[in-house]
Formats: C-alpha cells, structure tokens, sequence
C-alpha cells in the first residue's frame, strides 16, 4: 500500500503558522519527518489557504527542497497550474468531486500537466449512503473519464469513509463509524480493483469528531480492513509506527481470512464504551 503522509495540512497550527509567515525550515523539517517515517509520498492541504495563488506553488518548492517524492495538491482554482509544474511530472490532484463540469476541466489540467486525478465519489450536496449509490458514481466517473481520453492508470477513486452522525439532545455528534456501510464501501473496493480501477482513503476520516482515545485503536482496524481490500493508496498519520507496518505490510493470507470484526471481540464494546462517555 502506497502510504502518503498528512501532516503538511493548514489545519495544524503549526503549519499554518509556518505558511503565514513563510517559514521554510518548518515545512522541509516537517516534510523530512514524514519520509523518515516511511512515507511514499506527501499530501498537501491548504484549505482556505489555497485561495492564495503563490501559496501551493511556494510549499511544493519547501518540499521539493528536500525529496522528490510523488506529491498530493489540492485542486485550488488559481496556483494549480503553478504548483504541478513545480512539482513535476508524476504529481497528484485531490480532493476533486464528481462534479461532471468540474471533473471535465481537472481532466484537461491532469492531461495537460502530466498529473493523476484522485475523485472524490460524492457530488455537490450529495453524499452517497449505500453501495448502489457509490457504484453509481463510481460508473459515472468512469464513463466521463472514458469520453474525455482520460486513462484509468491515472485514475484514483475515493469513497469518503466517515463516521456516522447520531442526533442527540445536545446537537449533532459523531459517533461509532457505520460498519455496515464501512464494510459495503469495502466490496465495492475490490469490484473497483476488477477493472483495475486504483483507490484511495483518508484514513482520518474515519475518526474525524470521534475521542482523541480512540483514534489509534480504530484507524489500526479499519486500517487492516482496508490493506486484505487490496487499497491502493492510504493518506494518513506517518507519525504512529503501528499504523505505517499495517499498511506496508504483505498480506500473506493471500484471501479476505479475518476481513470481517468478529462479533465476539472486546474490541467493539471497548471502543462504544469510550465514545459513550
């Protein structure tokens, strides 16, 4: 599994200090880090930061300084262009919804700039809820890819695993992750893989509103899942040891033995037990 590390994102306080103030040494430092800790290649998320046309472009040039690792960028409207051709052939857009207009012009961009796409199979407000409606998008990416020449070998699907949201007295609160969905998103993975279809998790995601408690503990679980589904590409947290030997480890099983949580573990109540407090 190709890991790729998160921790150049806007949303750490140090980072985002570091892009405001333009402090290079802490984006190559925090770059280095995430290599010496076993990532393949880097992800870069700048949110709102993204605006800024100079911004993309100067945090590849940081990274750039010190590996040339394949890297992630965010799909911002004016230093796209800038920062793939910094970054060099090879490079990945993300983060890029299954809009048909949208998708349309980030194909043209990935072709024109040597890129692979990575498309995020939700739609402008809507977020599909079941395997037929992520197959259906899935099916709908593949065929615009399709009409617009785009190669599938630089295509990369994502089905946005997240927790569910329960509605209590005191508002909206994410809680235990839909295992049910979890594990349709899963099949759909490996039917994805059958037209050799690559994709891609967020692993955070999943434990995104979630007790910092659990966060290890569950992203090790899904994590495995997600490793005997043959993922592709995992974007997550370089910094736990645990996690980057699950993903770079070969499944020797060579089947789904152990794919499914056995009813039986502590591990569920445990983790159930944590969130309800």
């Amino acid at each position: 599994m190709f890991v790729t590390g998160q921790g150049l994102n806007i949303l750490r306080g140090k980072i985002y200090q570091a892009v405001r103030d333009r402090d290079g040494q802490i984006i190559r430092q925090e770059a280095r880090r995430q290599l010496e800790n076993g990532a393949d290649g880097l992800d870069i998320n700048l949110g709102s930061w993204g605006r800024c046309s100079s911004t993309l472009p100067w945090m590849v040039e940081q990274v750039r300084a010190v590996s040339d690792c394949p890297l992630f960028l965010p799909p911002c409207p004016d230093g796209l262009a800038a920062g793939l051709k910094t970054a060099g052939s090879g490079s990945f857009i993300n983060c890029v919804i299954a809009d048909k207009e949208r998708l349309k012009s980030m194909f043209s961009a990935a072709d024109c700039l040597d890129a692979s796409l990575v498309v995020l199979l939700t739609r402008r407000g809507y977020l599909p809820a079941s395997l037929d409606e992520m197959c259906m998008v899935a099916e709908e990416v593949l065929e615009l890819a399709e009409k617009q020449g785009f190669s599938t070998d630089r295509l990369i699907l994502d089905p946005v695993l997240r927790p569910r949201i329960g509605c209590f007295s005191d508002g909206p609160t994410a809680i235990f992750p839909d295992i049910s969905l979890f594990m349709e998103a899963l099949f759909l993975i490996g039917k994805l893989r059958e037209k050799k279809v690559k994709t891609i998790v967020g692993l955070s995601n999943i434990t995104c509103g979630l007790p910092t408690m659990m966060h290890n503990r569950l992203q090790l679980q899904v994590l495995n899942m997600l490793r005997l589904a043959s993922l592709d590409y995992v974007i997550m947290n370089t910094e736990h040891e645990e996690l980057v030997e699950v993903a770079k480890a070969e499944d020797r099983n060579g089947g789904t033995e152990g794919f499914f949580i056995d009813s039986s573990s502590t591990y569920l109540p445990d983790i159930m037990g944590a969130g309800g407090g």
